[in-house]
């Protein structure tokens, strides 16, 4: 019996060669959108689920608020973490981390740029999990200047020989000594590493200052530990030392400071949650987001389903072909179920044929999927002992809830109707196509609706005026390896034809980084007259490299002695002090220092207000300071020559900075990386929404080719009577349409509403206005349309002495 249904099903797949290609193509598309997306899902939610100890560790955050500005940090004092695991008996074990930045390591000839080293105490291997294939865990980060490497960071500087007990320097002056070797940190890893150095290294992590925050802190608590009380015994421990930071540095009580609305704390923040949960500032890395978790999930979810729908329209589409075989098969003694469970098993020989294809295609096509997920999965992880079964119970539900309507419908035709050669119609199968069809373009339009608002919510990032020029604007990087030949160079490039201006500063105009600090208004310490504001520390030549507009006063000059002392604000911290009404120009600003003292600054200059940071927030206050540590050399660049301008550029480095690594980019190139996820979120709806018009257009292409044939002998006599072509397009098209027209109707405010809400996510955002729906609700339609009109004009061409002949 088993072996009569098999070939029964191979010969009806070889029969009908376009249905059985839509139904298997549709099923392999579904399978495969699907099996991806929960590997993608998958690895998001196993973020730091490898440490043994995830369930028990938890970073300190710190939250804090002083005038209008708020600070939400991932980062917390020095000596919180010590004092913490030293008072608090629930604390079992305590580990800081703290970024390096972007380091120069050397060893022997090898120079390289590295971004991924880390300080870390002694306590690193007893908190995470990574496991050491050379060296002693107990004390590879005790004493000063040591240093653990990553087996790859390693290869990399010493080959094959054995790296422990070598030597390396770290930005031209600091030896490290490797002291262990520790396998590849997991990808799944909320920071990234291929570098820890001793924390005792770091004078500042051996100061009691409680008045910044630079420190990831992580504790394990202990078996049973009460979260809820330990949470109020380390807030209650913060304040008591904070209190003493507020009388130092802004001469006021903590009763005063929290009476004027303002408020500073630290909470605990599970590890297993920092990846997909924690959108805070000082990240040791780019976090995930648990919202496009979701909405993957769900997508997944609507494509597979949109395959079954594809495939229940196509299968019913051809039920009358074999309505003969059923009636013949039930006169022979065949009972209903038996049929069911024949044609539901041909469903499930045709999911699992989809499935081996998914599987093929999603091999082929995983460095385009790492591309676009930005993940770094392999075929392992496709054919894994996780990924396989997983995938092949999707399969199978996926075959029995597309072949179980199919089953059903097939199996209940009645012998006498069928072998005569009538119809099985009903008025209830009508509604369900017709209600398929309209979810399955439901979907699309709100796919289609999303993809071109995230389109052009990108496009609006892309060409806004951000408040200065980034263009042609090229970055050196680390310009400290210079010595102190960083004006020389500067003069340099200004003799570069192509260099129009030049400016060293300690941070860019545009970054994810963004320096805070507190300044007084004027010279009275108090809490009222402290600011929050963000800061570049630059040369005098800043504003006219990037083109920033002065509103009100001048730029800084390097020719006026004074300007030594002088800063440039912007317009929102110029509110502050009354502008626009009052004059700004003129009065002081302080940094507050120990012992109360203030380093006095005066105001020359009003900038207008500049995004230097993502258009997800609004634009802060800003100081631009004199001089600062050199970081970065900003080149305005007139040129389209940049390959020789390049090449100039690395020569005169190579002169001034010998045996120093030459960096650089382009600082359109940085503002690009600000919204690297959402213009990842834009691929991937783009994907997704091509794959579901496809699917949908293959449903629809399947209804319409049931109705053609439902309608046959009364289109031949419509064309007998002189109906043309048009006329009989138009007859069978306008149904359609109408079911388009409702799924439209239906998605709009779903779109909008969701759509809303991803847009809340940015302080500067488009407006959706009418022509966007109307525009999609066209496209829509005419994708339908040329789909109907495919399987219509076919028909109404049709010869109908085919169709009438049996009359």
């Amino acid at each position: 019996m088993f072996k009569n249904y098999f070939k029964t099903a191979w010969r009806n797949l070889m029969k009908y060669k376009l249905y059985s290609f839509l139904n298997i193509a549709g099923l392999t598309i579904g399978i495969l959108c699907s099996c991806l997306i929960f590997l993608y899902v998958t690895n998001e939610l196993s973020y730091d689920n490898y440490n043994p100890l995830a369930s028990r560790t938890y970073r300190i955050n710190f939250f804090g608020k002083l005038g209008e500005r708020a600070v939400n940090s991932a980062q917390t004092p020095a000596p919180a973490g010590p004092l913490f695991k030293t008072e608090m008996p629930q604390v079992e074990e305590m580990c800081r981390l703290k970024s390096n930045g972007r380091s120069i390591v050397k060893y022997e000839n090898n120079s390289y740029n590295e971004s991924n080293v880390l300080f870390a105490d002694s306590s690193l291997f007893r908190v995470f999990n990574f496991p050491l294939l050379q060296g002693n865990a107990a004390n590879a980060l005790t004493e000063p200047n040591s240093a653990v490497m990553s087996v790859t960071m390693a290869k990399k500087y010493f080959g094959n020989n054995d790296a422990i007990g070598r030597s390396i320097k770290l930005d031209n002056d600091k030896l490290y000594k490797v002291t262990a070797v520790m396998k590849d940190i997991p990808a799944n890893t909320h920071f990234k590493s291929d570098m820890f150095l001793s924390m005792s290294s770091l004078e500042d992590s051996r100061e009691d200052n409680w008045g910044s925050a630079n420190y990831s802190t992580y504790i394990v608590l202990k078996p049973g530990a009460n979260i809820e009380q330990l949470s109020k015994t380390i807030t209650q421990s913060f304040i008591k030392h904070f209190s003493a930071v507020l009388k130092q540095y802004l001469n006021t009580t903590w009763e005063e400071f929290t009476k004027s609305g303002n408020y500073a704390r630290l909470e605990l923040f599970p590890l297993q949650k920092i990846h997909l949960y924690s959108q805070i500032e000082d990240e040791l890395d780019v976090n995930g987001d648990i919202k496009y978790v979701y909405i993957f999930s769900i997508v997944g979810i609507l494509i597979l389903a949109l395959a079954c729908i594809n495939f229940i329209n196509l299968t019913t589409a051809r039920a009358s072909k074999r309505g003969k075989e059923v009636g013949i098969r039930k006169v022979a003694g065949a009972t209903r179920s038996g049929l069911a469970k024949q044609f539901l098993g041909e469903c499930f020989f045709i999911s699992i044929l989809s499935w081996i294809l998914a599987l093929a295609l999603a091999w082929l096509l995983l460095p385009l999927f790492n591309q676009l997920s930005g993940k770094q999965f392999s075929t392992g992880d496709i054919f894994s002992f996780q990924f396989l079964p997983v995938s092949f119970l999707i399969t199978i539900v996926t075959g029995f809830l597309a072949g179980l309507y199919p089953a059903l419908f097939l199996s209940s035709f009645t012998p006498v109707k069928v072998l005569k050669g009538a119809k099985e119609t009903s008025h209830s199968k009508s509604l369900l196509r017709n209600g398929l069809v309209v979810f399955q373009f439901f979907i699309t339009t709100v796919l289609l609706i999303s993809a071109f608002v995230v389109y052009q919510q990108l496009e609006y990032i892309r060409n806004k005026n951000i408040g200065f020029n980034k263009e042609q604007v090229l970055v050196v990087n680390d310009a400290y390896l210079l010595n102190n030949n960083v004006q020389a160079f500067k003069q340099r490039l200004l003799q570069f034809p192509a260099v129009t201006n030049v400016s060293v500063a300690n941070s860019l105009a545009i970054s994810k980084e963004v320096n805070t600090t507190s300044i007084i208004k004027g010279r009275n310490l108090s809490t009222e007259n402290t600011i929050l504001i963000n800061n570049i520390w630059t040369d005098a030549d800043f504003v006219k490299t990037m083109g920033i507009t002065i509103v009100q006063g001048r730029d800084v000059s390097n020719t006026n002695v004074s300007d030594s002392s002088a800063v440039l604000i912007n317009e929102q911290l110029a509110k502050s002090f009354g502008y626009p009404s009052k004059p700004v120009i003129g009065q002081e600003i302080g940094m507050p220092e120990d012992e109360g003292k203030l380093t006095m600054y005066n105001i020359v200059g009003v900038m207008k207000d500049f995004n230097y940071g993502s258009l997800h927030s609004k634009i802060g206050p800003l100081v631009i300071f004199p001089n600062g540590y050199p970081n970065y050399i900003n080149i305005k660049c007139k040129t389209t020559h940049i390959a020789s301008l390049l090449s100039s550029l690395q020569t005169t480095w190579k002169e001034m900075a010998p045996d120093q690594p030459f960096s650089y980019y382009f600082l359109d190139e940085k503002f690009a990386q600000l919204y690297e996820t959402e213009n990842r979120i834009g691929k991937i709806t783009g994907v997704f929404t091509v794959i579901a018009i496809i699917i949908a257009c293959m449903g629809l292409l399947g209804l319409v080719t049931f109705m053609a044939e439902q309608r046959r002998k009364e289109i031949g006599i419509r064309k007998v009577l002189g109906a043309g072509i048009f006329t009989i397009t138009s007859l069978m098209a306008k149904d359609f349409i109408k079911l388009v027209l409702i799924s439209v109707v239906i998605a709009f405010p779903v779109a909008w509403f969701g759509m809303s809400k991803w847009l809340n996510d940015f302080a500067y955002r488009i407006e959706m206005e009418w022509w966007m729906f109307a525009l999609i609700a066209l496209a829509a339609l005419v994708i339908a349309l040329l789909t109907v009109s495919f399987q219509a004009i076919k028909a109404a061409i049709a010869n109908p002495v085919e169709s009438l002949k049996t009359e």
